[in-house]
Parts: C-alpha cells; structure tokens; sequence
C-alpha cells in the first residue's frame, strides 16, 4: 500500500526529511543542473525537487491514484496531476527529463512503470529513479518512507532498467 500524500508531505516538513532532500538535491543538481529548455516530469512524489526545475520549459508533477496528490507549485498555476502509473496520459517523447521517487518501490507493477515512462522519455532523454536500496538502513526504518514498499538491490534495479530498455549511465547512493 502507497503511503498517503499527508504522510509523504508530513515527513518531508520534518528535520529528517528535509535532511533527505537537501541529499538528493545535490545529487539531482550534479546530474542535471538547471534542466533549461528542457520539459520535466516527476512522478511519485517528486515536488520536493522539482522546485529546481524553474527554468525548465515545463515541469509537470504526475502523483500515482494510491498516494493522492496535491496542489504544486505553491504559487501559481497547478502543474500536478493524478495519475494510473501503468498509463501516464502523456504522448510517447514528452519529456527530456523524468524524475522518479517514491514511485518504483510503492508501484504494483514496477516495470510497467518503467516502461510508461521509458515511453514518455524523449530519445534523447534522461531518467533518474530514486528508490529505497534493500540492504540500506533507511529501507528498515518504518518512520520513514523508504521503510515501505519494495527496496531494491542494485542488480534488480540493473535488470528492470535493462528490461525497459534503457541503459545505466551511472549509479549513486545517496542515503545509507
């Protein structure tokens, strides 16, 4: 079972979480930069993040059925939506860039997750999947969200990137 927008946003407001989202924002800031020209989609619960993403051509948060969703940014016009993570209602190409958090680990199908978004990537497009490592404290830790869902080893996360379709340019660890 998806943890709840409420629960999402509740960790994220406290110290530990906005612990978590300083770490990967750097790791995203490394990775991506600023992301100009380029349209952006974060699916799971990516707002955190996607706040870096203003000078993108377009940022779009898609929240999964199971979690809920809220209203982001929190000036301006609504850029979430919620969505059926086996189809997101996005045209094939969409997108130079998706983000993936709280997504892969908390999906009833991860690798028709995967390939939905591998579907929705531009060619030349870029993927980052954060998702809760098996053997990883944090993944133990049922006060937090990676302690649901399903954790991953980095070979089954290697095997359902592969089997999307995509290769592995670089591998991080970010939270221990």
């Amino acid at each position: 079972m998806r943890r709840s927008i409420d629960e999402l946003r509740t960790f994220y407001g406290e110290p530990t979480g906005a612990l978590v989202r300083r770490l990967l924002a750097r790791r995203l800031d490394d990775a991506w930069g600023e992301a100009p020209d380029c349209d952006v989609l974060g699916v799971g619960y990516a707002t955190p993040w996607l706040d870096a993403f203003v000078g993108a051509r377009r940022v779009v948060a898609a929240m999964p059925s199971g979690q809920g969703v809220e209203h982001w940014p929190s000036v301006g016009r609504n850029r979430t939506l919620l969505v059926d993570d086996r189809r997101l209602p996005f045209a094939a190409g969409s997108f130079d860039r998706i983000l993936l958090v709280h997504a892969l680990e908390e999906a009833d199908d991860p690798a028709a997750l995967l390939l939905e978004a591998v579907r929705a990537l531009a060619p030349t497009g870029r993927i980052i999947l954060a998702a809760a490592a098996r053997g990883g404290l944090w993944a133990r830790a049922e006060n937090t969200p990676f302690g649901h869902g399903r954790p991953f080893t980095r070979g089954q996360l290697e095997r359902l990137v592969r089997e999307a379709g995509l290769e592995p340019a670089a591998w991080s660890q970010t939270l221990y």
